[in-house]
């Protein structure tokens, strides 16, 4: 009974942890809203050309959580092979946010998996891996990724000598299901 009794408070305790992280979530969320929205009632991405022949991000809908990102020039990807394929823009990321760059669900290629952190001020490039077995074109301007901005924690990182008190049956298999033979 007891164990029973050690086990439901350690359940509160870890609730209340994860309770206090989505609060600190919301708010750091509230907080990047309220400072961006000061003079007006939307956020805004500002983002430049750093080559004229650049097309700027786009969104389909006012409410497509990614961004469309566009190709500088025409390039070919030869078979089984990538390229870093530049946009000619740059971004100024809100504060405590990310980017993730994903492919655009109609395309015949890969996009490297991408976080872009909110201090990065280089030229947003894209890798593209080319998965079918002939030369891969890409159109000056043709949409080749989509980027999605979402608020980030940044905890500090700690070295523990314990963790996991209580094992569950999760982790055995890394996080990957299905048969490895």
């Amino acid at each position: 009974m007891e164990d029973l009794l050690e086990q439901a408070k350690l359940f509160n305790k870890k609730f209340k942890l994860v309770e206090e992280l989505a609060k600190k979530n919301t708010d750091l969320l509230k907080i990047i809203m309220k400072k961006k929205k000061k003079k007006n009632n939307n956020l805004v991405l500002k983002c430049k050309k750093i080559d004229k022949e650049a097309k700027i991000f786009t969104r389909k809908h006012f409410t497509d959580a990614g961004m469309d990102v566009y190709s500088l020039n025409d390039i070919s990807i030869n078979p089984y092979s990538y390229q870093v394929v530049k946009t000619g823009i740059t971004v100024d990321f809100l504060d405590n946010t990310v980017a993730f760059v994903w492919p655009k669900s109609r395309s015949n290629f890969l996009v490297g998996a991408g976080v872009i952190d909110s201090s990065y001020q280089g030229e947003i490039l894209i890798k593209i891996f080319n998965i079918l077995d002939k030369e891969l074109k890409i159109k000056k301007h043709q949409g080749i990724a989509q980027i999605v901005i979402t608020p980030v924690l940044c905890p500090l990182i700690k070295e523990v000598d314990e963790i996991h008190q209580n094992k569950t049956e999760r982790g055995e298999t890394g996080g990957i299901s299905g048969n490895s033979e």
